[in-house]
Protein backbone atom coordinates (compact mmCIF):
# COMPACT_ATOMS: atom_id res chain seq x y z
CA UNK A 1 0.00 0.00 0.00
CA UNK A 2 1.32 3.71 -0.50
CA UNK A 3 0.72 5.57 2.55
CA UNK A 4 1.42 8.19 1.18
CA UNK A 5 -1.33 8.26 -1.61
CA UNK A 6 -3.52 6.83 0.26
CA UNK A 7 -3.15 9.98 3.23
CA UNK A 8 -3.59 12.01 0.23
CA UNK A 9 -6.96 10.57 -0.86
CA UNK A 10 -8.49 11.34 2.53
CA UNK A 11 -7.59 14.92 1.89
CA UNK A 12 -8.74 14.91 -2.30
CA UNK A 13 -12.40 13.23 -0.39
CA UNK A 14 -12.89 15.74 2.53
CA UNK A 15 -12.00 19.02 0.31
CA UNK A 16 -13.92 18.07 -2.47
CA UNK A 17 -16.99 17.29 0.43
CA UNK A 18 -16.00 21.09 1.80
CA UNK A 19 -15.96 22.78 -1.85
CA UNK A 20 -19.34 21.07 -2.04
CA UNK A 21 -20.77 22.76 1.64
CA UNK A 22 -19.24 25.96 0.30
CA UNK A 23 -20.93 25.79 -3.32
CA UNK A 24 -24.31 25.28 -1.64
CA UNK A 25 -24.47 27.59 1.39
CA UNK A 26 -27.62 29.81 0.82
CA UNK A 27 -30.35 31.57 2.40
CA UNK A 28 -31.14 28.91 5.01
CA UNK A 29 -27.52 29.67 6.46
CA UNK A 30 -28.37 33.64 6.33
CA UNK A 31 -31.57 33.04 8.39
CA UNK A 32 -29.30 30.62 11.12
CA UNK A 33 -26.96 33.78 11.45
CA UNK A 34 -29.56 35.65 12.04
CA UNK A 35 -31.44 33.53 14.26
CA UNK A 36 -28.51 33.01 16.43
CA UNK A 37 -27.84 36.78 16.00
CA UNK A 38 -31.39 37.75 17.14
CA UNK A 39 -30.96 35.21 20.27
CA UNK A 40 -31.61 36.30 23.45
CA UNK A 41 -30.73 33.42 24.95
CA UNK A 42 -28.23 31.30 24.85
CA UNK A 43 -26.83 29.15 21.38
CA UNK A 44 -27.04 25.01 22.71
CA UNK A 45 -25.37 22.89 20.32
CA UNK A 46 -26.21 19.13 21.13
CA UNK A 47 -24.54 16.17 18.97
CA UNK A 48 -23.98 12.10 20.13
CA UNK A 49 -20.86 10.45 19.45
CA UNK A 50 -18.48 11.87 17.20
CA UNK A 51 -20.92 14.55 16.49
CA UNK A 52 -20.90 15.33 20.25
CA UNK A 53 -16.71 16.27 20.15
CA UNK A 54 -17.85 18.41 16.59
CA UNK A 55 -20.51 20.18 18.78
CA UNK A 56 -18.61 20.79 22.04
CA UNK A 57 -15.94 22.33 19.84
CA UNK A 58 -18.44 24.58 18.18
CA UNK A 59 -19.81 25.76 20.73
CA UNK A 60 -16.69 26.82 22.28
CA UNK A 61 -15.72 28.68 19.16
CA UNK A 62 -18.83 30.42 19.47
CA UNK A 63 -18.06 31.40 23.31
CA UNK A 64 -14.54 32.72 22.33
CA UNK A 65 -15.80 34.83 19.63
CA UNK A 66 -18.38 37.18 21.79
CA UNK A 67 -21.54 34.43 21.28
CA UNK A 68 -23.20 33.49 24.78
CA UNK A 69 -22.90 29.48 23.94
CA UNK A 70 -22.46 25.85 25.52
CA UNK A 71 -22.63 21.99 24.62
CA UNK A 72 -24.87 19.48 25.75
CA UNK A 73 -24.21 15.45 25.05
CA UNK A 74 -27.72 13.78 23.67
CA UNK A 75 -27.22 11.34 25.76
CA UNK A 76 -26.94 13.60 29.07
CA UNK A 77 -30.30 15.46 27.73
CA UNK A 78 -32.92 12.90 28.81
CA UNK A 79 -31.17 12.27 31.77
CA UNK A 80 -32.26 16.19 33.20
CA UNK A 81 -29.74 18.28 31.17
CA UNK A 82 -32.31 19.83 29.15
CA UNK A 83 -33.25 21.64 32.36
CA UNK A 84 -30.44 24.11 31.39
CA UNK A 85 -32.77 25.00 28.49
CA UNK A 86 -34.86 27.59 28.37
CA UNK A 87 -37.73 29.21 25.94
CA UNK A 88 -35.06 31.92 24.52
CA UNK A 89 -32.36 29.72 23.82
CA UNK A 90 -31.51 28.82 20.15
CA UNK A 91 -30.51 24.62 20.23
CA UNK A 92 -28.61 23.52 17.55
CA UNK A 93 -29.10 19.53 16.57
CA UNK A 94 -26.39 18.06 15.01
CA UNK A 95 -26.93 14.20 13.17
CA UNK A 96 -25.83 13.58 10.22
CA UNK A 97 -28.23 10.90 9.71
CA UNK A 98 -31.38 12.99 11.36
CA UNK A 99 -32.30 9.86 12.50
CA UNK A 100 -29.99 9.36 15.79
CA UNK A 101 -32.03 8.00 18.62
CA UNK A 102 -30.57 10.65 21.51
CA UNK A 103 -31.81 13.30 19.33
CA UNK A 104 -34.79 12.44 18.21
CA UNK A 105 -36.14 11.44 21.65
CA UNK A 106 -35.19 15.07 22.87
CA UNK A 107 -37.53 16.60 20.56
CA UNK A 108 -40.49 16.73 22.20
CA UNK A 109 -39.10 18.37 25.39
CA UNK A 110 -37.50 20.58 22.99
CA UNK A 111 -40.54 22.37 21.72
CA UNK A 112 -42.86 22.34 25.05
CA UNK A 113 -39.84 24.31 26.42
CA UNK A 114 -40.01 26.23 23.42
CA UNK A 115 -36.50 26.94 22.28
CA UNK A 116 -35.97 27.33 18.56
CA UNK A 117 -34.47 24.47 17.03
CA UNK A 118 -32.28 24.07 14.22
CA UNK A 119 -30.79 21.23 12.57
CA UNK A 120 -27.48 20.52 11.05
CA UNK A 121 -27.82 17.27 8.89
CA UNK A 122 -27.08 14.78 5.68
CA UNK A 123 -30.80 13.92 5.39
CA UNK A 124 -33.27 16.61 4.39
CA UNK A 125 -36.13 14.40 4.58
CA UNK A 126 -35.40 13.21 8.14
CA UNK A 127 -37.28 13.06 11.42
CA UNK A 128 -34.89 16.11 12.48
CA UNK A 129 -35.21 18.00 9.28
CA UNK A 130 -38.97 17.84 9.78
CA UNK A 131 -39.37 18.73 13.40
CA UNK A 132 -36.39 21.92 12.73
CA UNK A 133 -37.21 25.76 12.54
CA UNK A 134 -34.58 25.82 10.20
CA UNK A 135 -32.42 22.83 8.36
CA UNK A 136 -28.94 23.14 6.90
CA UNK A 137 -28.22 20.55 4.99
CA UNK A 138 -25.11 19.29 4.17
CA UNK A 139 -24.42 17.37 0.56
CA UNK A 140 -21.89 14.63 1.98
CA UNK A 141 -20.96 12.30 -1.58
CA UNK A 142 -18.75 10.05 0.62
CA UNK A 143 -16.85 9.67 4.17
CA UNK A 144 -13.26 9.29 3.55
CA UNK A 145 -13.20 6.34 5.52
CA UNK A 146 -12.43 3.40 2.84
CA UNK A 147 -15.27 1.35 4.17
CA UNK A 148 -17.50 4.80 4.04
CA UNK A 149 -18.54 4.31 7.22
CA UNK A 150 -16.64 6.45 9.70
CA UNK A 151 -17.43 9.78 10.29
CA UNK A 152 -14.64 11.94 8.86
CA UNK A 153 -16.06 13.69 5.49
CA UNK A 154 -18.86 14.51 7.42
CA UNK A 155 -17.49 15.47 10.85
CA UNK A 156 -14.88 17.80 9.33
CA UNK A 157 -17.97 19.72 7.15
CA UNK A 158 -20.27 19.85 9.83
CA UNK A 159 -16.62 21.76 12.47
CA UNK A 160 -15.87 24.20 8.73
CA UNK A 161 -19.58 25.38 8.71
CA UNK A 162 -19.68 25.61 12.64
CA UNK A 163 -16.52 27.74 11.88
CA UNK A 164 -18.12 29.86 8.74
CA UNK A 165 -21.50 30.54 11.77
CA UNK A 166 -18.84 31.64 14.06
CA UNK A 167 -16.81 33.81 12.55
CA UNK A 168 -19.65 35.33 10.38
CA UNK A 169 -21.68 35.67 13.81
CA UNK A 170 -18.42 37.84 15.04
CA UNK A 171 -18.43 40.23 12.57
CA UNK A 172 -22.36 40.78 12.51
CA UNK A 173 -22.18 41.18 16.09
CA UNK A 174 -19.19 43.51 15.66
CA UNK A 175 -17.19 41.72 18.43
CA UNK A 176 -13.82 43.37 18.73
CA UNK A 177 -9.74 42.03 19.60
CA UNK A 178 -10.39 44.20 22.89
CA UNK A 179 -13.80 41.65 23.95
CA UNK A 180 -11.55 38.48 22.61
CA UNK A 181 -8.86 39.56 24.98
CA UNK A 182 -11.40 39.42 28.12
CA UNK A 183 -12.30 35.72 26.97
CA UNK A 184 -8.76 35.05 27.06
CA UNK A 185 -7.31 36.54 29.52
CA UNK A 186 -4.42 33.33 30.27
CA UNK A 187 -4.01 33.63 26.68
CA UNK A 188 -1.13 35.44 25.28
CA UNK A 189 -2.84 37.43 23.15
CA UNK A 190 -4.95 38.69 25.99
CA UNK A 191 -2.29 39.40 27.80
CA UNK A 192 -1.43 41.80 25.10
CA UNK A 193 -4.52 43.36 24.96
CA UNK A 194 -5.47 43.58 28.83
CA UNK A 195 -1.92 44.96 29.37
CA UNK A 196 -0.86 48.64 29.38
CA UNK A 197 2.13 50.52 29.63
CA UNK A 198 1.17 51.92 33.28
CA UNK A 199 0.67 48.01 34.58
CA UNK A 200 4.35 47.97 33.86
CA UNK A 201 6.16 51.20 34.19
CA UNK A 202 8.51 51.68 36.51
CA UNK A 203 7.49 55.36 38.21
CA UNK A 204 7.44 58.01 41.32
CA UNK A 205 10.96 57.22 42.99
CA UNK A 206 12.05 54.60 40.25
CA UNK A 207 11.45 57.06 37.63
CA UNK A 208 15.46 57.82 37.02
CA UNK A 209 15.45 61.65 35.60
CA UNK A 210 18.16 63.72 35.81
CA UNK A 211 18.91 67.60 34.46
CA UNK A 212 20.37 67.41 31.15
CA UNK A 213 23.67 70.03 32.90
CA UNK A 214 24.28 67.47 35.19
CA UNK A 215 28.03 66.20 35.04
CA UNK A 216 28.58 62.26 33.95
CA UNK A 217 29.55 61.10 36.79
CA UNK A 218 25.89 62.04 38.11
CA UNK A 219 24.50 60.08 35.46
CA UNK A 220 26.44 57.04 36.79
CA UNK A 221 25.11 57.65 40.61
CA UNK A 222 21.81 57.91 39.53
CA UNK A 223 21.85 54.97 37.08
CA UNK A 224 23.38 52.94 39.65
CA UNK A 225 21.37 54.20 42.45
CA UNK A 226 18.30 52.96 40.69
CA UNK A 227 19.96 50.04 38.60
CA UNK A 228 17.24 50.40 35.82
CA UNK A 229 20.01 50.88 33.60
CA UNK A 230 18.65 54.32 31.55
CA UNK A 231 17.71 57.53 32.56
CA UNK A 232 15.29 60.34 31.62
CA UNK A 233 17.03 63.71 30.34
CA UNK A 234 14.96 66.92 30.82
CA UNK A 235 15.39 70.44 30.65
CA UNK A 236 14.45 73.06 33.33
CA UNK A 237 11.16 72.90 32.33
CA UNK A 238 11.22 69.25 33.13
CA UNK A 239 10.35 67.96 29.76
CA UNK A 240 12.04 64.76 28.02
CA UNK A 241 15.28 66.08 25.87
CA UNK A 242 16.35 62.87 25.75
CA UNK A 243 18.14 59.18 27.68
CA UNK A 244 21.49 57.58 28.40
CA UNK A 245 21.83 54.41 28.49
CA UNK A 246 24.53 51.68 29.30
CA UNK A 247 25.34 52.19 26.01
CA UNK A 248 25.62 56.32 25.44
CA UNK A 249 27.94 55.62 28.92
CA UNK A 250 29.87 53.23 27.54
CA UNK A 251 30.88 54.57 23.93
CA UNK A 252 31.49 58.06 26.14
CA UNK A 253 34.02 55.92 28.75
CA UNK A 254 35.51 54.75 25.04
CA UNK A 255 36.15 58.02 23.65
CA UNK A 256 36.99 60.16 26.70
CA UNK A 257 38.05 58.08 29.16
CA UNK A 258 36.27 57.73 33.10
CA UNK A 259 37.16 61.41 34.52
CA UNK A 260 35.24 62.60 31.68
CA UNK A 261 33.90 66.39 32.48
CA UNK A 262 31.03 66.25 29.68
CA UNK A 263 27.33 67.05 30.76
CA UNK A 264 24.50 64.35 30.24
CA UNK A 265 22.78 66.66 27.35
CA UNK A 266 26.51 65.80 25.61
CA UNK A 267 26.33 62.16 25.56
CA UNK A 268 22.23 61.70 25.76
CA UNK A 269 20.19 60.33 22.85
CA UNK A 270 18.11 62.59 21.61
CA UNK A 271 15.70 60.80 19.52
CA UNK A 272 14.64 58.27 22.76
CA UNK A 273 11.46 56.15 21.80
CA UNK A 274 8.60 57.26 24.34
CA UNK A 275 5.10 55.45 24.79
CA UNK A 276 1.94 57.39 27.13
CA UNK A 277 0.62 54.71 29.78
CA UNK A 278 -2.63 54.10 28.47
CA UNK A 279 -0.88 51.87 25.48
CA UNK A 280 -1.18 48.21 24.84
CA UNK A 281 1.29 45.90 25.39
CA UNK A 282 0.67 44.49 22.04
CA UNK A 283 0.96 47.94 20.75
CA UNK A 284 4.42 47.93 22.38
CA UNK A 285 5.21 44.50 21.35
CA UNK A 286 4.54 46.01 17.82
CA UNK A 287 7.40 49.29 18.21
CA UNK A 288 9.80 46.24 19.73
CA UNK A 289 9.08 43.72 16.42
CA UNK A 290 10.04 46.35 14.11
CA UNK A 291 13.68 47.76 16.32
CA UNK A 292 15.32 45.18 18.29
CA UNK A 293 17.76 47.88 19.25
CA UNK A 294 14.64 48.60 21.77
CA UNK A 295 15.19 47.61 25.17
CA UNK A 296 13.98 50.76 27.10
CA UNK A 297 10.94 53.03 26.55
CA UNK A 298 10.31 56.09 28.31
CA UNK A 299 6.47 56.77 29.06
CA UNK A 300 5.63 60.35 28.85
CA UNK A 301 2.40 62.16 29.78
CA UNK A 302 0.77 64.93 27.20
CA UNK A 303 3.22 67.48 28.13
CA UNK A 304 6.41 65.33 27.10
CA UNK A 305 7.32 65.09 30.89
CA UNK A 306 9.18 61.76 31.68
CA UNK A 307 6.69 60.33 34.13
CA UNK A 308 8.18 56.84 33.88
CA UNK A 309 10.13 53.93 32.46
CA UNK A 310 9.31 50.33 30.90
CA UNK A 311 11.68 47.47 30.48
CA UNK A 312 11.10 45.64 27.21
CA UNK A 313 12.15 42.63 29.36
CA UNK A 314 9.53 42.64 31.98
CA UNK A 315 6.49 42.31 28.44
CA UNK A 316 9.02 39.36 27.82
CA UNK A 317 8.96 37.57 31.15
CA UNK A 318 5.01 37.61 30.99
CA UNK A 319 4.98 35.93 27.44
CA UNK A 320 3.78 39.18 26.06
CA UNK A 321 6.01 39.05 23.04
CA UNK A 322 4.70 38.19 19.78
Amino acid sequence: MDIIREAKKVFDIEIETLESVKNNLGTEFEKVVRSIADCEGRVIFIGMGKSAHIAGKISATMSSLGVPSFFLNAGECAHGDLGLIQEKDVVVLISNSGETEEIIQIIPSLKKIQAKIISITGNRKSTLERNSGITLKLNIIQEACSLNLAPTSSTTAVLVLGDALAVVLSRLINFTSDRFAVYHPKGALGKRLLTYVRDLMYSGAENPVIHEEAAIKDVIIQMNREQMGIVNVVDENNKLTGIITNKELLDCVDKNGLHTELKASAIMNRSPKVVKPDMKASEIMEMVNSDSEIWFLTVINDCFEPIGVVKVKDFIRMGLSA
